[in-house]
């Protein structure tokens, strides 16, 4: 009696998991790390409660994305200093809020957009005075 035998593939039950399966998530693939005009900052300053940023949250930001949109979220260097915040247009005068920085050439100093912020991510930690 020969008990060798020969088999490709999946043996028994399939398992129910298999069909729920998922790709292992890559933050470097979600938002193209390696990519030379993609820069991570660990977020510090103030303004972090208008955007739910707090300190030591990460901030993803995409160089190529310099071009201001009302209501985008950028980094934008003002006087040597970078700044975070969004885009808003009134009265036909470009402002970074809240610190409502003009962006104008107009404005008394020099300005610019250095990046968009493609992702925040919100680094975890627990709330004071809870055990």
């Amino acid at each position: 009696m020969n008990d060798e035998f020969e088999y490709e593939g999946q043996t028994g039950f399939q398992s129910a998991c298999t069909e729920y399966a998922q790709k292992i998530l890559s933050l470097d693939q979600l938002f193209s790390l390696k990519s030379p005009n993609i820069y991570i900052w660990r977020a510090s300053g103030g303004i972090g409660r208008k955007f739910y940023i707090k300190e030591g949250d990460l901030v993803i930001v995409d160089r190529k994305l310099n071009k201001p949109i009302q209501g985008k979220m950028y980094v934008v260097v003002v006087n040597n200093e970078f700044h975070l915040g969004e885009i808003t247009t009134i009265q036909n005068k470009t402002f970074l809020t809240p610190q409502m920085i003009r962006l104008d050439s107009d404005a008394d100093f020099e300005s610019q957009v250095w990046g968009g912020i493609v992702a925040i991510i919100n680094i975890y930690s627990k709330p004071e005075g809870i055990g």
